[in-house]
């Protein structure tokens, strides 16, 4: 609970998330992109990670079937293996930035 903000500042990030909209411009990206959403996330519905991965053209999308909004907290390893094979597909990194 030590890492959980108060109710306002809660209530004015959702405020945020449902009102900023930059859908129209999606379709501009053009690197690849990777898209993980969490199918129990109270914040982020997975729903809208499949949006956002239908607007970018030849993105990946991976859905997380448990772990919340903090997914990437609880399940840091299956989260690394995710990104880092990402990468090593699109050969990004060091030696190849995007």
């Amino acid at each position: 609970m030590k890492t959980v903000a108060p109710v306002d500042v809660l209530a004015g990030r959702l405020d945020m998330t449902m009102t900023h909209d930059r859908t129209a411009e999606l379709h501009r990206i053009s690197n690849p992109s990777l898209i993980v959403g969490t199918r129990d996330d109270a914040t982020v519905p997975f729903y809208q990670s499949e949006d956002l991965h239908r607007s970018i053209a030849g993105s990946k999308l991976v859905i997380v079937e448990e772990g919340g909004h903090y997914s990437y907290r609880r399940h840091g390893r299956d989260w690394n293996a995710i990104v880092d094979g990402f990468l090593a597909e699109h050969a990004l990194g060091k030696n190849n930035p995007i």
